[in-house]
């Protein structure tokens, strides 16, 4: 009789912070949380993922054998029920999960954990602009970046430049952080002529426009965007229009009363929050994207519009000199004449800016980000 052989598959029980995953509510950082945990269910199908919610139903589930789901309350519409969620629920069933490492695509997570901890902080905008929050989600997101800053085993950043803004303001350790960059989703890409067509006819009366793609309040000047885009109507008699898409957050009263003083605000078109699908569609038919974000820690949108053939304009602030590089123009978003000059001139001069937005945009790969997220996770010694 002889002995047999045996096999061992080490299965490594990770546990993930899923509550950004929600039907028709993805945004950045919810497109950024399901980019990353699809492919790494995928990439270590002999792992088992335990996949933490705040509720039930309404809910993306990434695709996977391995995947467990686990709902647990309250859902997290306050600053308030998101403390108890995390520190208190979630904190209880982390340790009933028998998890080995917790990973958070935000930077959510209770203290006093035991096992390896990994959160994403993607800019620290409520210490540097507090003003644009209101008072609570202040309160909470100032303690827990402060916290879990210090506390988490690992950080991951989406650029340099938030990289150091967590160095210069709290003090962490350079070596604590590894940069690993956002992507555009593969379906964003270039439409035909006839396909601008049916989108402006539908949206524009048939009219060029502009875009803004993004929540909107006011650390987005919005407002800017708007005020710029009379200035230019008014210099160049132009028949573009200015399409606004995206969901009203937090403060937003600057951006009311712009829309409300606007001389062209018949020209102005306010979507609020759009499905997937149509978001890419009106991206993809714009004449160039306009982002004047004061703080930025990544700026999804604009590795979007190039990826879709389109010209960007960003503010020359924050992240974006070190996303957009000479891709697209770098403007100051406190000059409403220079970023009047800038439309002027993006709409006059495309083709180049078209071009270098589509080797810009390639450099950003979300497999590669997955893998290095995945490495990071998971350690460099996991047996795959």
């Amino acid at each position: 009789m002889h002995k047999a052989n045996i096999f061992h598959i080490c299965v490594m029980r990770i546990a993930v912070n899923a509550r950004l995953l929600l039907k028709n509510k993805l945004e950045g950082i919810g497109w950024h949380a399901y980019e990353l945990i699809s492919r790494m269910v995928k990439l270590n199908p002999n792992d088992h993922f335990i996949l933490f919610y705040d509720r039930s139903e309404g809910i993306v589930i990434p695709e996977g054998k391995n995947v467990e789901i686990k709902s647990i309350r309250p859902i997290t519409r306050h600053p308030f029920l998101l403390w108890y969620w995390a520190d208190l629920s979630l904190k209880r069933a982390l340790r009933e999960s028998e998890a080995e490492v917790y990973y958070s695509p935000e930077p959510i997570m209770p203290k006093g954990l035991t096992i390896k901890t990994i959160i994403t902080v993607h800019d620290i905008s409520p210490k540097i602009m507090p003003n644009a929050l209101p008072f609570s989600h202040r309160i909470y997101y100032n303690y827990i970046l402060r916290r879990n800053i210090r506390i988490a085993d690992y950080i991951i950043s989406v650029s340099n430049f938030s990289r150091q803004e967590m160095v210069t303001h709290y003090g962490v350790h350079p070596d604590k952080i590894t940069v690993i960059y956002n992507a555009a989703r593969k379906n964003f890409k270039p439409l035909t002529e006839k396909e601008k067509i049916v989108i402006r006819k539908k949206y524009t009366g048939g009219e060029r426009y502009f875009i803004y793609l993004g929540s909107i309040h006011e650390r987005k000047n919005t407002d800017k965007i708007i005020k710029a885009f009379d200035l230019y109507k008014l210099s160049s008699q132009s028949r573009l229009k200015l399409i606004l898409v995206g969901k009203r957050m937090g403060k937003f009263d600057k951006v009311v009363t712009a829309l409300a003083e606007s001389k062209f605000k018949e020209d102005i078109f306010e979507l609020g929050y759009v499905k997937e699908s149509l978001a890419i569609g009106l991206l993809a038919a714009a004449d160039a994207l306009i982002n004047l974000s004061e703080y930025e820690g990544f700026g999804m949108p604009v590795i979007e519009a190039m990826q879709c053939g389109v010209p960007v304009i960003a503010s020359n602030a924050s992240c974006f000199p070190e996303i957009v590089k000479d891709a697209g123009i770098l403007t100051d978003q406190h000059d409403l004449n220079q970023i009047s000059n800038d439309l002027f001139t993006i709409v006059q001069h495309p083709d180049e800016f078209i071009e270098k937005g589509f080797k810009r945009s390639s450099q950003f790969n979300w497999d590669n980000s997955a893998q290095l997220v995945n490495k990071l996770v998971l350690g460099s010694n996991h047996d795959l």
